[in-house]
């Protein structure tokens, strides 16, 4: 295809621009802006530079240079040939704050975009650990409830509990996804787990000590109509192994120590929790039921000492005349 002189010149200069995007040094910058301010093609008319030059400008991270780009008419919906990732989740990947605020106040919509994977930026933050990016990402107008489009239907937080790691604060991301309307204890469509449940299935300590402060319900049952510990319990006596068995331990104590988990309802199986606890005895093989023994032991020791020491009060106080 033949160019005018201005086309040729426009696309020259888009190709050194992106050629040195790919070796940038701060030495660099002062060429990439004259080329930009030159008129350098932003749109990739008459030429495939591979990665748009936008993207290319943020994993530079010079912010500069991405609003220069975006006053000459970048596209902040364009993507990256590899992963389908936008300039917005290239930030978010690399925890660029200053250039994603650019980025967002240039076109706020970047938000809803996703990847060859159907994450959102919302999505990729979450499970990267960085709660001051979901903040923003959510004040910036993210659907705190958002289902990838492709693959498993996770939400952003069931998307962040989906190994035993979550980096960064995870409670402090719960606590923003649940300030912008997010359900903690909704259930994912295929699973039918709730976060808690995932957390705990995968032995995310972190994650499941953040939605259990956070309020998430530990009462919630799973499709077999059990709570959680009623099902730790369950697999424990049909002789499943546990992932990580002194985390799950511990997260059993978190569950229980909330002071929520109901001993006497009767389960799909006819059972209390109190019951099963009972129904284990002193098993050595049995160390959640062993965990959930001795926290009655010493809830029971504690209300008997509580008790007590009432009525200690009340006889030194003498009989009400």
């Amino acid at each position: 295809m033949d160019l005018s002189e201005d086309d040729f010149r426009a696309t020259k200069l888009a190709l050194l621009l992106s050629d040195t995007l790919d070796k940038y040094t701060p030495d660099n910058k002062a060429d990439c802006l004259k080329w930009i301010a030159e008129g350098a093609d932003m749109h990739g008319t008459h030429y495939q530079p591979g990665t748009d030059i936008i993207i290319k400008a943020t994993r530079v991270g010079d912010v500069d240079i991405i609003r220069a780009l975006l006053n000459a008419g970048a596209d902040v919906h364009s993507r990256n040939n590899a992963s389908y990732r936008t300039a917005l989740m290239e930030t978010v990947m690399r925890g660029q704050h200053e250039a994603a605020d650019i980025l967002l106040q240039h076109d706020a919509s970047i938000v809803h975009d996703r990847d060859q994977d159907g994450c959102t930026p919302l999505h990729l933050a979450m499970i990267g650990g960085d709660d001051v990016f979901v903040e923003k990402l959510l004040k910036a107008g993210a659907d705190p409830e958002s289902k990838k489009s492709y693959g498993q239907p996770d939400t952003p937080l069931l998307h962040a509990i989906k190994t035993a790691i979550s980096p960064g604060d995870i409670q402090k991301s719960i606590v923003h996804l649940q300030n912008a309307g997010a359900d903690i204890d909704a259930r994912h469509e295929l699973t039918e787990r709730t976060a808690l449940m995932q957390a705990t299935y995968v032995c995310n300590r972190r994650a499941a000590e953040g939605l259990i402060v956070t309020g998430a319900d530990v009462n919630a049952e799973n499709s077999l109509g059990l709570t959680i510990a009623e099902n730790m319990l369950v697999e424990e006596h049909m002789g499943v192994r546990a992932h990580n068995l002194e985390w799950q331990k511990e997260i059993l104590r978190l569950l229980l120590e909330t002071g929520k988990t109901d001993f006497f309802r009767k389960n799909s199986y006819g059972m209390t929790l109190q019951d099963m606890i009972a129904d284990a005895g002193n098993r050595a093989d049995r160390p959640f039921a062993q965990v959930a023994k001795q926290y009655l032991a010493t809830t029971i020791e504690k209300k008997i000492a509580t008790g007590t020491q009432q009525k200690r009060k009340i006889h030194r106080k003498g009989p009400t005349p």
